[in-house]
């Protein structure tokens, strides 16, 4: 028995067609589709997994051949219609492709088809996701009146295509995308093969359409709402205009300098701003045993190098400016040894002494973090704005623990957390407790 037969994955959400007037199909979803489209299309045109010697053909792209799946991935199918030719056009006689709307006019009228004839048909398809109806509707008499002409026509007449936009759509795409999707839709659809993109150009503009509008609905939002002004205090306000929102996102989440170089802004999984503030920004009473040293691994361009553990004397009086509002947070000091490291152990017992206000303090454990930076909780507290001032003296370190090196400071990190157990208000902050006692006087107690 010679029968060959072709499997298909089931889709369960059936062909594109059946979908096209859908308004729960949102524009970030049908970009998706028209991407799984072309890339399948790719595949055919480039050879298949092998790249073989022959190219393929559809021959018959349409919506109704495009199946989706469970999570709205797109496949192509009608594969009983293609065939491999070598690079030329090939002249056919049959009539495989006879989906109205859809055809190639050089393969309509004269038989000729080539990769463009596929290119064509996937331009149609683009309009058909673009206004949400198939190509050829009700009341279509010719191929000048089908949906991809039309649209050509349309947008060769007035500029654009806004009164042909699906309406359940139409509020959701943003300009930058809708420019870049028209402009490869319309290109599809060139007379002249020669002018027609080829299908990794189509993918690449359609990939560009879509980075636009989850730029706008993924990424913007994410960001701070004041992110542009802070992007104005950073080194280099002028490198981040080209930077996309995501790629801005990314930049905030792995942090960015602010402020000459004295503070480092970053955001947390939840969007909560955490903020480093530079040894720069501190007072030392003895400038003899401080020391600016430049360490590849820091944050900032220098950090205070301590020749003397034992009589720190650093005075840290500082005003946040970036803190998220109704959030907790740790404070930290980011501190390393100037020796190799002392301990495998994640903790490290080194009794920092300081003081807040009149009450003598002390932190006894400092852990190590992946950068090879050590830091220490000094206090917690519940910020209820982004400017929040803090005052402590850094006094000394344990000897008997941290042996004689000295210590390179980098700052004062501000560290927003999830959950405190105990607020204490006092004046406009709340301080919560951590592993150590402090005594101050509050107002009120909460539990």
């Amino acid at each position: 028995m010679n029968e060959k037969i072709i499997i298909y994955e089931h889709a369960c959400n059936g062909s594109l067609d059946k979908h096209l007037d859908n308004p729960s199909l949102t524009w970030m979803k049908r970009l998706k589709i028209c991407i799984d489209a072309a890339t399948g299309l790719k595949f055919l045109h480039k050879g298949g997994v092998d790249q073989q010697e022959y190219l393929m053909w559809h021959r018959d792209i349409r919506s109704g051949s495009i199946l989706l799946d469970a999570d709205w991935n797109a496949k192509i199918s009608n594969l009983e219609f293609s065939s491999k030719f070598y690079e030329r056009a090939e002249h056919l006689d049959d009539n495989a492709c006879t989906s109205l709307g859809y055809i190639d006019l050089k393969y309509k009228n004269g038989g000729f088809l080539a990769q463009p004839s596929d290119i064509y048909s996937l331009g149609v398809i683009l309009f058909e996701m673009l206004c949400g109806r198939l190509a050829w509707s009700e009341g279509c008499e010719n191929h000048s009146q089908s949906l991809g002409p039309s649209a050509v026509r349309y947008y060769s007449e007035e500029g654009n295509l806004d009164k042909m936009i699906f309406e359940g759509i139409k509020e959701q795409i943003i300009p930058q995308s809708l420019t870049t999707f028209q402009m490869i839709a319309i290109q599809c659809l060139e007379v002249d093969w020669e002018e027609r993109p080829a299908i990794d150009q189509i993918i690449i503009q359609l990939q560009k359409a879509l980075e636009f509008q989850e730029d706008y609905e993924i990424w913007e939002p994410k960001l701070p709402i004041d992110y542009k002004e802070i992007i104005q205090v950073s080194k280099n306000p002028q490198i981040y205009k080209q930077i996309t929102k995501k790629g801005l996102y990314d930049t905030f989440s792995k942090g960015i300098l602010l402020q000459d170089g004295k503070v480092w802004l970053s955001l947390g999984s939840n969007g909560e701003r955490n903020e480093l503030i530079s040894a720069k920004r501190f007072s030392y009473k003895d400038h003899l045993l401080r020391k600016w040293r430049y360490i590849p691994d820091s944050r900032f361009p220098k950090v205070a190098k301590m020749l003397n553990i034992s009589n720190l004397n650093i005075q840290i009086k500082i005003r946040t400016q970036f803190l998220s509002p109704s959030v907790n947070y740790k404070v930290h000091l980011i501190f390393r040894f100037s020796g190799p490291r002392k301990s495998e152990a994640k903790r490290m017992y080194v009794n920092l002494k300081y003081k807040m206000g009149n009450e003598n303090l002390h932190a006894y454990f400092a852990t190590w973090r992946e950068d090879g930076w050590m830091m220490i909780e000094l206090f917690q507290f519940l910020n209820h704005k982004k400017d929040t001032d803090f005052e402590v003296l850094l006094e000394s370190f344990s000897r008997c623990y941290c042996g004689s090196d000295s210590i390179y400071v980098e700052g004062i990190l501000f560290q927003a957390i999830d959950n405190a157990s105990l607020i204490v208000i006092f004046g406009s902050h709340s301080i919560l407790f951590g592993l150590y006692k402090v005594n101050i006087f509050f107002s009120k107690l909460q539990v």
